[in-house]
């Protein structure tokens, strides 16, 4: 089976975080496919980081990592977004 890894940008989704999640699996029999979620936070400074963490346990598909203040992280933020 092929993996669709859904790679989200977020920057204080507090409020919108877990909507997103639960209207994705609400389509999950109909994707053929794997899923992953990928959530990339840039800076947050709302409850954001948090509720990945909360979702992160729940279901090992969600991954999250962070944009780091300096360009030249980046590149490992997303690294450690795709693996682990």
């Amino acid at each position: 089976m092929q993996l669709l890894s859904l790679v989200v940008p977020c920057f204080n989704e507090e409020a919108t975080i877990q909507t997103f999640y639960d209207e994705v699996m609400k389509y999950e029999d109909r994707i053929d496919a794997e899923l992953e979620f990928c959530f990339i936070d840039d800076g947050s400074t709302d409850r954001t980081i948090e509720i990945l963490r909360d979702l992160h346990k729940k279901d090992s598909r969600v991954h999250y990592g962070f944009f780091f203040q300096k360009l030249r992280e980046r590149s490992r933020a997303l690294c450690r977004a795709f693996y682990g």
